[in-house]
């Protein structure tokens, strides 16, 4: 017996259009195009009364969550994964609207949940990359980068390059958007995403995925390789183990995404969560698990 796919008719939907005007749907009524433009739009002046107002989390959205947010507290404000609606039809804003109503999928593989202020942070690196920032300007991000709930645990990682963090940070948006509903446990689509693979790593070329690979790549590797390996300097022993090279700097990034994703998608779980998301024990040998609590007891006491 086939199943109806349950509609939820009780808050209201937006998104933008790619000339960055709101569009929204009431329940189960129809799309609207309200004609404003996502910097200037006012929920009150659409609606009288206070209603859940949900969105989807694509990176052309990340200044209405920005503007709808600040707002404070009048305002209740979800975020889901883009994930919501197929990619052909995500810059339809009619068709996105209309599947975002009956996406039902938990929290932590991409569902709806409350903006936070962690959200906040996401969205204004996210804004960022969506407008275009000029590379020099990412070096300027140092109030925006050193807020995210992702920084802390990311500065593990020796002489890594602020900017370019930031930038791979509003990049990704959020880690729980490339959970494989299917298979939770398989961790290799913020890998593709980010085109960590054999073909980008040798590429040359200016094709998405292979700047997004050379991006990953510039965060940690800004340097000489050292000579001496610490705790702290994991990614380039892994580097050394695969003998250098393409192979090194690919096995290198890869594990920098595999902790940077796992480390931020614990910050954004409950507490009582979190050390099942990422455990240094099992992440990292013996002397980089050491040197890893020693640093985070270190950020905890300031």
């Amino acid at each position: 017996m086939a199943t109806k796919a349950v509609v939820d008719a009780s808050s209201v939907k937006m998104t933008t259009d790619l000339q960055g005007k709101v569009w929204l749907i009431d329940g189960e009524g129809m799309p609207v195009n309200t004609g404003i433009d996502d910097k200037i739009f006012s929920y009150e002046k659409v609606f009288d009364r206070r209603r859940l107002i949900r969105i989807p989390g694509l990176a052309r959205n990340a200044r209405l969550l920005i503007n709808l947010y600040q707002c404070g507290e009048t305002i209740s404000l979800e975020v889901c994964s883009p994930t919501c609606s197929a990619c052909e039809y995500r810059n339809d804003p009619a068709l996105l609207l209309y599947n975002a109503r009956s996406f039902e999928h938990p929290a932590s593989v991409g569902g709806w949940h409350r903006f936070t202020p962690k959200d906040y942070q996401h969205y204004l690196l996210a804004d960022k990359v969506y407008r275009n920032l000029p590379f020099e300007c990412w070096a300027t991000c140092v109030e925006e980068v050193s807020s995210h709930p992702a920084y802390p645990a990311a500065m593990f990682v020796r002489h890594l390059d602020e900017g370019k963090l930031a930038h791979l940070l509003g990049l990704i948006i959020d880690p729980r958007w490339f959970v494989d509903i299917e298979d939770p446990n398989k961790q290799n689509r913020l890998s593709q995403f980010l085109g960590l693979t054999p073909k980008y790593q040798r590429s040359s070329t200016e094709d998405v995925k292979s700047i997004r690979n050379r991006l990953v790549l510039s965060c940690w590797k800004n340097g000489d390789s050292p000579s001496n390996i610490e705790g702290d300097q994991f990614l380039w022993k892994i580097w050394y183990e695969k003998g250098g090279g393409e192979k090194g700097d690919l096995a290198a990034s890869k594990r920098f995404i595999s902790y940077l994703q796992q480390t931020w998608t614990a910050v954004l779980c409950r507490s009582s969560q979190s050390s099942r998301l990422f455990a240094p024990e099992y992440f990292f040998d013996k002397e980089t698990a050491k040197a890893y609590l020693n640093y985070t007891r270190k950020v905890r006491h300031g």
